[in-house]
């Protein structure tokens, strides 16, 4: 992690989870990591299993929140986040969940009680110039400007070098036309700092907002001065730029910049402002031009990498060479909001709607109020299929009064979210109305209709359709994979998407789960167990997983296992259909031999039903009906290849037959696999090894067997003439004698007899 490799970060600790399925600490770490690796679902997903196994783990509670919270799913954080602080009244990290609560109650529009915690933390650290400084932004808010202003004067005497404080009640007081106190105010920070650039930034602000024109000129002076003692002060620039423009004074501040460029060409601040006045006066290519020039010179100019790497994405249509500035621009500002913007944008518009969310989160965090910053977030949470997310991102963009680059397609996209969660018109209306196949929530809601109307060849090509729009999202590929594996009946692409489900989302017990679901269904006997293995032990006894885990078993031949897990998923409150079936398996696999009716019933409802195929071939398997039960199991064997009871059994019964000793040989040797001490399977492959003429061997496995339970007098037989075969002559002399003693029947009575009356080879 410290050397930036989140991957294989990720790679050991998720090692370390499987090794330690329930440790909440590990789960925590893993979930750090994947958030250091932008993959939001899948730390999610970790923190909810560290919550589960620790349900009072503070760290993790706070870590789901802030992911929450930038997820625009403002209530789940503040419930848990109130839940913690009033089970927790003393927690160590307080500080940390009042911050986050605030960021809630704000998102929630519940100022009240965001300003009552800001009140509280005041109280506990009065000293903090960031308790009055979120106070006065939430007074603010609430339109209490007079107590806005105390508390922020507050945070600007706690910290005065602080220009978020300085920068806000100016705001103020330009918005409430007391523009002597703020040129008070300004002149105050300019004396104590002089030479700062944020001093004289503030001060062109002032003469900007006084009176009806302002004072541009004074304005554009300070402007100067600030880019002067700080040439990568973006604000100044911006507003400089502005005045420029406003003024009507473009021309002639391109000609100045010109000739003060003739005399110094590599100058960078000269060279920032020409890029930057070419683009607001939209000259692409010139402003392109001297941003190269500037990078040219300084190539880790944030500023400029950010700016020309949108220039590429949004006017030149080179994402290739616009991810690549963006994203130098990030690795060298991490923090910076504008940046993530644009490399969030850049992904987006790449189609890598996961990675887009995670930058672009981290940039509303920081401008929550700039309309084109929601929209960007509005529009990957729509790509992402997250409705309520984008509807509420995109309403905030579109409420402001100002224009913006995408103004009209974010009323768009929320005029299509409005009608997704109508309830009037069928789905193939609105994604027909929208004309674009690549409207994510329209395929979505179209598919999800179709479902509903039980046209699921409709839905699975719809959804398959929204999985190529954005390839990153789990649950719709898994929902190709169920429509596919259950009523399409086509295994091998549910099996094809149930793959990449589960590759996308390899941490979610639920998808982790589901698939498991669906691998049976497909037949896929050995990768169900183990998806459900995993399953069972992340869902804390979720009695569906427990069901479908003890088929799992059941299927390689593990009835015991699974009559176990079966009987913990009925005592785990199943539903209906799962506690139907967990009786009808639990009679079915019972010792004692179910009645014939409820065989009949079972095979009736489900012909292929193994458990009830078991059953009726063991009321066959008696000498005179040995051919019918012989096909019942091979039905078995169709169903389930490598289900070894069944093997078992059809090895026994073909043993008796010479034309199948080849067939009956290698049933037994593939149940020996699964079934390695299973007594009576030892003695058929021992009696099928002393036919094949391998006495040693078989002479070993009826040993084997006699340490289980005693043999019976036609296996004491086989056994002596395998020792006798064995030139094992006293032993096998001795458990011949033993088969007559325990009543061994003609034609090998006779032949027992034979031998043991012929004189001992010496």
């Amino acid at each position: 992690m410290a050397k930036g490799d989140e991957a294989k970060a990720v790679a050991i600790l998720d090692r370390l989870s499987q090794a330690y399925p329930n440790n909440p600490l590990v789960k925590f770490q893993l979930a750090r990591a994947y958030v250091q690796n932008n993959n939001i679902a899948q730390a999610t997903a970790a923190l909810d299993q560290a919550i589960a196994a620790k349900p009072d783990y503070a760290d993790a509670i706070l870590a789901l929140a802030e992911i929450n919270l930038r997820a625009g799913k403002a209530q789940p954080a503040v419930g848990s986040i109130e839940g913690l602080l009033k089970n927790y009244p003393n927690l160590a990290n307080a500080s940390r969940a009042e911050t986050l609560l605030i960021s809630g109650y704000q998102a929630l529009g519940r100022l009240d009680e965001a300003a009552a915690v800001c009140r509280e933390n005041i109280k506990r650290a009065p000293q903090s110039a960031a308790g009055y400084f979120m106070l006065g932004l939430i007074l603010h808010q609430q339109k209490k400007d007079d107590d806005a202003r105390a508390a922020l004067e507050k945070a600007a005497e706690l910290a005065p070098d602080d220009f978020n404080a300085l920068d806000k009640l100016v705001e103020l007081d330009l918005l409430t036309k007391r523009y002597d106190a703020a040129t008070a105010r300004v002149q105050e920070v300019l004396r104590k700092n002089p030479n700062t650039a944020p001093a004289h930034f503030l001060e062109a602000k002032v003469y900007i907002g006084h009176g009806a024109q302002g004072d541009l000129p004074r304005a554009e002076s300070a402007l100067r001065k600030a880019i002067e003692l700080d040439p990568n002060f973006a604000p100044a620039y911006d507003l400089l730029t502005s005045i420029y423009i406003a003024q009507d004074k473009s021309k002639d501040a391109l000609n100045e910049l010109k000739i003060e460029l003739a005399k110094n060409p590599k100058n960078p601040r000269l060279l920032l402002m020409t890029a930057l006045m070419y683009e607001r006066l939209k000259d692409y290519g010139a402003a392109r031009e001297f941003y190269e020039k500037l990078l040219a010179v300084n190539g880790d100019s944030v500023l400029s990498l950010n700016n020309l790497a949108y220039l590429y994405a949004e006017k030149m249509n080179d994402l290739n060479k616009a991810y690549e500035l963006a994203q130098k621009a990030r690795s060298l500002q991490p923090a910076n909001g504008m940046v993530a913007d644009t490399f969030g944008w850049i992904l987006y518009k790449r189609g890598d709607y996961q990675q887009a969310l995670a930058s672009l989160q981290d940039s509303v965090a920081k401008f929550p109020d700039n309309p084109e910053v929601q929209y960007h977030l509005g529009m990957a949470q729509y790509m992402m299929g997250n409705t309520d997310q984008a509807r509420a991102a995109l309403q905030k963009a579109v409420r402001t009064e100002s224009d913006f680059s995408g103004k009209e397609e974010a009323q768009k996209r929320l005029a299509q979210l409005e009608n997704s969660s109508s309830k009037e018109g069928p789905a193939g209306q609105v994604a027909s109305k929208s004309g674009e196949s690549n409207d994510l929530v329209a395929l979505l809601r179209e598919a999800d209709s179709s479902e509903k109307q039980g046209d699921s060849a409709k839905a699975a090509s719809t959804y398959e359709r929204a999985f190529r729009v954005n390839p990153k999202l789990a649950n719709t590929a898994l929902k190709v994979a169920q429509l596919n594996s259950g009523p399409l009946h086509q295994p091998g692409k549910a099996l094809e998407f149930a793959r990449k489900a589960r590759d996308l989302a390899p941490n979610d017990p639920k998808i982790g789960a589901a698939v498991g679901r669906i691998a049976l269904q497909c037949e896929k006997f050995d990768w169900a167990y183990s998806l459900l293995q995993e399953s069972t032990l992340r869902t804390a006894g979720d009695p569906a997983v427990l069901h479908d885990f003890a088929m799992a078993n059941y299927a390689l031949g593990k009835v015991s296992d699974a009559r176990r897990i079966m009987q913990q998923a009925m005592g785990a409150n199943p539903g209906a259909a799962e506690s139907e079936d967990g009786k009808r398996f639990l009679a079915m696999t019972a010792a004692e031999q179910p009645p014939q009716t409820e065989i009949e019933a079972a095979l009736k409802a489900e012909p292929d039903y193994v458990p009830a195929l078991m059953a009726e071939a063991a009321v066959n398997i008696q000498p005179n009906k040995s051919e019918k039960a012989a096909s019942t199991y091979q039905s078995v064997l169709k169903k389930y290849p490598d289900f070894a009871p069944a093997q078992k059994q059809l090895a026994a019964i073909y043993a008796s037959d010479s034309a199948k000793l080849k067939q009956a040989y290698d049933l037994a040797m593939k149940a020996r696999k699964a079934m390695p001490d299973d007594p009576e399977l030892s003695r058929t492959l021992a009696e099928l090894s002393f036919k094949r003429n391998e006495f040693p061997y078989a002479a070993q496995l009826f040993q084997e067997s006699a340490t289980k339970q005693p043999l019976p007098a036609i296996d004491l037989y086989y056994l002596g003439m395998a020792q006798l075969q064995s030139r094992q002559e006293p032993k096998g002399r001795e458990t011949l004698q033993k088969a007559l003693t325990a009543g061994l029947q003609d034609p090998f009575a006779q032949e027992a007899k034979k031998r043991l009356a012929e004189q001992p080879t010496k």
